[in-house]
């Protein structure tokens, strides 16, 4: 129909009556994200912003993801290998879901699950230009904290503390909803509850500076994980 318009947002950032952006009401990325991203020029580079040729598997590669695989990039080709064994070589999709897309995406069809190693690389002519690795989880056994910014300021100054459920080698565990609590020591107040539950494996808290200047440290707690810590500086 000529009056609907494909890839189309109401907002780019979640809202609690519009969970239609591409980052969630955390910041965080989803796929669609990416799928914007690629649509980029990959000659253009921005210095200090995550720009140039990408690419992006919209995978999460676990035994119930997918077996189509979705890539995301502004390259030419993109080839997509299995714990290092060539799946395909493939150039962008082609129809008339695709014909308006300065880059469409690359779908892999059938891909034959196993657990591993998922790697896609992107080329413009014969270079590799990009590249993106997804592993398949293990168990979840351990946290992680991350911030947004490196250092805050005082008088109300926030950030997001993102806690990442991990397995023993470091992956993201993307199916765990552990319940998390969190404590802040230092010139700072947490916004909102102490107990939060993961969401697609990370559990998201906000911190907002008081008006004194020093470290913050951070200490995150969940049955059965192991534990962990961090700092950021308020200067």
């Amino acid at each position: 129909m000529s009056f609907l318009s494909g890839d189309g947002l109401w907002c780019g950032i979640d809202l609690a009556c519009f969970p239609s952006g591409v980052l969630d009401t955390f910041r965080l990325p989803k796929f669609s994200y990416y799928f914007f991203q690629s649509q980029r020029d990959p000659n253009l580079i921005i210095p200090g912003i995550d720009s140039g040729p990408m690419v992006k598997i919209a995978n999460y590669w676990t035994s119930s993801s997918p077996t189509d695989v979705k890539v995301y990039s502004n390259c030419d080709q993109v080839k997509l290998y299995l714990n290092n064994i060539l799946v395909a070589a493939q150039n962008p999709d082609t129809g008339t879901n695709t014909s308006n897309l300065l880059h469409p995406p690359f779908t892999f069809t059938a891909v034959s699950w196993a657990s591993g190693e998922l790697k896609a690389e992107g080329y413009i002519g014969s270079q590799l230009a990009a590249n993106d690795i997804v592993n398949t989880p293990g168990n979840a056994k351990k946290l992680a904290i991350s911030f947004g910014p490196n250092s805050l300021r005082p008088y109300g100054d926030m950030t997001f503390v993102y806690v990442s459920i991990l397995d023993n080698d470091g992956i993201l565990v993307p199916d765990a909803s552990n319940e998390v609590h969190l404590s802040v020591l230092g010139p700072a107040v947490l916004i909102g509850p102490v107990d939060k539950d993961a969401e697609a494996g990370i559990a998201t808290f906000l911190i907002r500076t008081t008006e004194d200047s020093g470290s913050i440290s951070v200490s995150v707690t969940s049955s059965g994980l192991t534990e962990d810590s961090n700092s950021i500086l308020v200067q």
